[in-house]
């Protein structure tokens, strides 16, 4: 793994602080629950990533843009239509 450059110029409040390194802020979209608990398992072991949070749905998705405003959107670009808006 590459080393996490340091970011400590940017402003605290767009991602936790780990020693000066800004985590990168992720939301994990996904409606196989096997592939989403997977995915956040192997994301979370990375200190520079903030799993904020994972959905199962393209509204539960919206909602979750909405509030927590992530740096990353890991979107399942086969969601099925079931409760998706999208």
């Amino acid at each position: 793994m590459t080393p996490a450059r340091d970011l400590s110029y940017i402003d605290e409040s767009l991602g936790v602080l780990w020693g000066g390194i800004v985590a990168i802020r992720i939301v994990v979209t996904d409606d196989r629950p096997i592939f989403l608990t997977g995915l956040e398992a192997v994301l979370r072991r990375e200190k520079d990533f903030q799993i904020l949070v994972c959905c199962a749905t393209g509204d539960e998705t919206l909602l979750a843009l909405r509030k927590q405003r992530p740096d990353v959107l890991l979107l399942d670009l086969d969601l099925r239509a079931r409760g998706a808006s999208t």
